[in-house]
């Protein structure tokens, strides 16, 4: 899940699985806003927020795991994999591997394309399950 400090409305990101219950390799992710502030009603992401902000590419797919990046963090491969019947994101935190819990961005100004301040990454470590974070300041 993404969120923002302009307002408490956040984008979220779920799992496609097929029938089977494997990654769905040609869409693996759902993206959508929540409206917090609107009765928490759902709607779908606009082509532009989609290809600009909020979509994701994926990188590679096979069965059990997709590697993606998010439009948000480019530079920052995640891995979208089933554990246990479960879906999860890894991704880099800290300089470790860690379970990908919430994404908190800081922008400035309003309009189309607010200046993004900095980006917060919060999970847990693959390792010892302990609360991490980083944050990841722009120019």
């Amino acid at each position: 899940m993404i969120e923002r400090n302009l307002n408490a409305n956040a984008v979220a990101y779920d799992v496609v699985t097929t029938g089977t219950g494997r990654l769905d390799p040609g869409s693996p992710l759902h993206v959508y806003w929540i409206m917090w502030a609107e009765r928490c009603q759902t709607r779908d992401l606009s082509p532009l927020e989609r290809s600009w902000a909020y979509g994701y590419d994926v990188r590679s797919c096979a069965a059990d795991a997709c590697a993606v990046s998010l439009r948000a963090l480019r530079d920052r491969q995640i891995v979208v994999e089933m554990r246990d019947g479960s879906p999860r994101a890894v991704t880099s935190i800290s300089n470790g591997p860690a379970i990908l819990r919430r994404v908190y961005v800081t922008v400035a100004g309003g309009g189309v394309f607010p200046s993004v301040k900095s980006v917060d990454l919060f999970g847990e470590s693959c390792t010892d399950a302990a609360p991490v974070s980083e944050r990841i300041a722009r120019q």
